[in-house]
């Protein structure tokens, strides 16, 4: 301030021009800038540098105390992985294991196909391969499989009962009750006597030589089929198509539910048509002792004699 008194007075007595008065102002105003400048960077490194001195040895301590951490984790996980693999029994070869007869079998499997065929057996025969555990529990065979197929020869009397996340399910020849459940893979069941559970999420289900009733429940599924000697039914999917083949006669009421397809009956005769309305057919053969009910949203019904 006092410098800029100075300036002024040298112009006041004409000692200096005007222009001169103005250069040298502004000289005195650019000194001042530096100044200040300087004292904030001298303030910035007394407050903030002992901060950014550190900050390597900071991160350093962080990332190791994280990586730690994780080796920490990691062990829990092997150690827990370790002790999964105790509690099962492995079996990197196929191999045929033999068990007593069973009145009935359950089947778990993660990802692997199962096959079962019923015949003139005393004696279950299994055989399976990797990651696999199978045991008695009493009148039952329990097997439970993470990644292989799994083959299964059985007495022709047995209930079984099977579950599966992804694979294909095969059964023949088997006199008894069966429930399964599938989030992926086809059910093909052919000669059964006996009662039919079955919910899917994706796959096809057809079932040949039938005695007995089914309850069905698809997602999305393909649905056939064909008795010997119908019994009470339920049939549902959400989207595709079912069809079902009675004998020539038959003591059958079916009602068929088609939200968004057609409904074909073909070879039926001798039928009583009970109520016909959009999307809804009612219809009675024989003596209709038994219910079949078939109902999908998204596809067609056909029901056909042989």
């Amino acid at each position: 301030m006092e410098e800029k008194m100075r300036i002024l007075n040298l112009l006041k007595e004409g000692k200096i021009t005007t222009d001169e008065a103005a250069r040298l102002l502004d000289a005195v105003d650019q000194k001042v800038e530096n100044k200040e400048h300087r004292e904030h960077q001298i303030r910035f490194k007394k407050h903030f540098m002992p901060g950014l001195e550190v900050m390597p040895e900071t991160i350093t301590k962080a990332m190791a105390t994280a990586m730690a951490k994780l080796q920490e984790n990691m062990s829990k996980l092997k150690e827990q992985e370790k002790k999964m693999r105790e509690n099962i029994v492995i079996k990197m070869e196929c191999e045929n294991k033999k068990y007593p007869a069973k009145s009935s079998a359950a089947i778990r499997t993660v990802s692997g196909d199962i096959e079962i065929e019923g015949g003139d057996n005393h004696e279950i025969t299994l055989e399976c391969s990797g990651l696999q555990k199978s045991e008695e529990r009493g009148e039952e065979l329990v097997c439970t499989s993470v990644s292989d197929d799994i083959e299964m020869k059985t007495p022709e009397k047995i209930n079984l009962s099977i579950s599966t996340v992804s694979g294909d399910i095969d059964i023949k020849n088997i006199t008894g009750n069966i429930d399964c459940e599938s989030v992926s893979g086809d059910l093909e069941l052919n000669e059964i006597n006996g009662k039919i559970t079955f919910k899917s999420a994706s796959g096809d289900i057809e079932v040949n030589e039938l005695k007995g009733g089914v309850e069905i429940k698809g997602a999305s599924s393909d649905i056939k089929i064909n008795y010997l000697e119908p019994d009470d039914s339920k049939i549902e999917t959400k989207s595709g198509d079912i069809s079902i083949t009675l004998p020539k006669i038959s003591d059958v009421l079916l009602e068929l539910h088609c939200e968004n397809g057609d409904i074909n009956l073909n070879g039926l005769i001798n039928y009583e048509e009970l109520e016909n309305k959009e999307g809804y057919l009612k219809i009675g053969l024989g003596k209709q002792d038994k219910i079949v009910s078939l109902r999908t949203k998204s596809g067609d019904i056909e029901v056909a004699t042989e």
